[in-house]
């Protein structure tokens, strides 16, 4: 924390433009922000400095009053969000030009001058924010693109582009809020910022939206630099979920205009320059028609810190809901990708043994090979002979060897052991070709086992399907605690042509 008094901030008399902070719990920030302020901020332009502590951690305000000098303290002791900490914010502001700043923000020389100066020579602009790089002065954001379905994605596609692109002021979709100035008319005239959008999120896409609306412009102005630190301190879920809640209330709010935009494809290049392009000219249609600025304030409404409280609730309640959704959804949804998963196994295996086994070879279960990829659970291993079926059959197709005729005759030979313990006194399963069963086995023994068939040859391949019947766990039988469902072990399969 900074020791008492050693910053000392400018405070106006008569503010032309009032800093707009809003804080929460991270003091570090807050007073890198507020350094960067003292040590960058302009010697002629009159302005004054807002920060407003949203739901603060305690003795912040005054670790504040006791640090920092020609800075108002505004303090609220529930979670604002966003907007509302914005809209208590503009309450106190002087200044007729207003800029949003965040507390993880730094800003560089001539960071105020130059959003102030593009004002002041363009009266139809209504907003304009800056280029905002990390701290390690590498690229983080500058012109924004807000498709058709209300998603949002830089100007570019790939690699980020270097610090120096996008050197040009220009309109834009939207700025975003870790610095952007407003008019205070336009602030006033569009009722404040919706404070719908809680705690944060389209927050800055609302308000290009309002802004156009009252026949003003949004414009990025690259000259105007800040460091931006882009702390996250809230989970990706909630994240997640706090975007698509409020990207929901905006299509609601603005589907007509939306229906200008361009439909989302923020990795092809050619759908990024059609949208600047739409964005250009929307701009340049607007200016020609030379619409009268409808500036008539909207009285804010506020109904106090009960009404925000409600709001926190409704959406916590609504992350809850989202959150029990998908988990669901991604306990089907892994189930279902398990399940695809086997059956593309299965078909792996069953390609890979028609083209590695023929008939008279011994396809032995306990070598690693095409039919070894069968699932266990617990974490169990496999057993020396092999592959324990489960609930799940096995299936092999093995090709049918050229220059048989149809009334030759085959041989299955199959070295099985059967899961008997405990209270399990007989194991059940079948061995079918094509089909049609030739082994209907009901095993009485644990030992190791050799059982045979003789049947037909197909016109085709030889398509071979062992099911194990009531498989269960050891466990369950009280013989330990191997948690596999298990019925049948498979030991090797052989397939002889032309054996009585």
């Amino acid at each position: 924390m900074s020791e008492p008094g050693d910053i000392a901030i400018p405070l106006a008399a008569v503010p032309l433009v009032s800093i707009l902070i809003p804080a929460k719990a991270e003091p570090d920030f807050l007073m890198a922000a507020l350094r960067s302020l003292q040590r960058n901020g302009p010697t002629n332009i009159p302005f004054e400095t807002i920060v407003v502590l949203d739901d603060p951690v305690a003795g912040l305000a005054k670790a504040l009053d006791g640090a920092v000098r020609g800075v108002t303290v505004v303090a609220s002791e529930v979670n604002l969000g966003l907007a509302g900490a914005l809209n208590l914010g503009r309450a106190q502001a002087r200044g007729e030009l207003l800029i949003v700043l965040h507390d993880d923000a730094e800003i560089e020389p001539d960071w105020m001058e130059t959003l102030v100066a593009t004002a002041h020579a363009d009266p139809r602009a209504g907003a304009i924010g800056g280029k905002v790089l990390f701290p390690d002065r590498t690229l983080q954001n500058a012109v924004n693109i807000l498709w058709r379905d209300a998603s949002t994605s830089p100007a570019w596609t790939g690699e980020t582009p270097s610090a120096q692109a996008f050197g040009k002021l220009r309109p834009v979709d939207y700025c975003g809020s870790s610095s952007l100035l407003v008019r205070a008319a336009v602030w006033d005239a569009m009722g404040g910022i919706d404070e719908r959008y809680y705690p944060a999120y389209y927050v800055d896409v609302d308000i290009a939206m309002s802004v156009r609306r009252l026949g003003y412009e949004v414009l990025y102005q690259p000259a105007s630099v800040i460091l931006h630190h882009r702390g996250a301190s809230s989970g990706l879920n909630w994240r997640q979920f706090v975007s698509a809640r409020n990207r929901l209330l905006f299509c609601d709010k603005w589907t007509d205009q939306l229906a200008d935009h361009e439909p989302p494809d923020p990795d092809a290049d050619e759908a990024v320059d059609r949208a600047l392009a739409r964005t250009a000219l929307a701009a340049e249609v607007r200016r020609e028609r030379n619409l009268p600025l409808d500036l008539q304030p909207l009285s804010l409404r506020r109904d106090g810190e009960p009404a925000v409280l409600r709001q926190a609730l409704e959406v916590t309640a609504g992350y809850v809901t989202w959150l029990e959704q998908s988990l669901r959804a991604s306990a089907d949804e892994t189930e279902a990708l398990r399940l695809e998963l086997e059956s593309v196994r299965r078909t792996n295996d069953r390609s890979r043994a028609g083209a590695l086994y023929q008939p008279g070879v011994y396809l032995g279960f306990d070598a690693d090979g095409a039919a070894y990829s069968y699932r266990t659970t617990g974490g169990h291993g496999r057993e020396k002979w092999g592959t324990w079926l489960d609930d799940q059959p096995f299936h092999l197709v093995l090709p049918r060897p050229a220059g048989t005729g149809d009334d030759r005759r085959a041989r299955l030979t199959l070295d099985a052991v059967s899961l008997i313990a405990g209270r399990r006194a007989e194991s059940p399963f079948t061995v079918s070709i094509n089909g049609a069963i030739v082994l209907d086995i009901v095993e009485t023994t644990s030992e190791p086992q050799r059982y045979e068939a003789h049947f037909d040859l197909p016109d085709g391949e030889i398509a071979i399907t062992i099911s194990g019947g009531s498989a269960c766990t050891p466990t369950s039988l009280n013989v330990g605690s191997d948690s596999r469902l298990l019925s049948v072990g498979l030991i090797g399969v052989q397939v002889d042509i032309g054996e009585e």
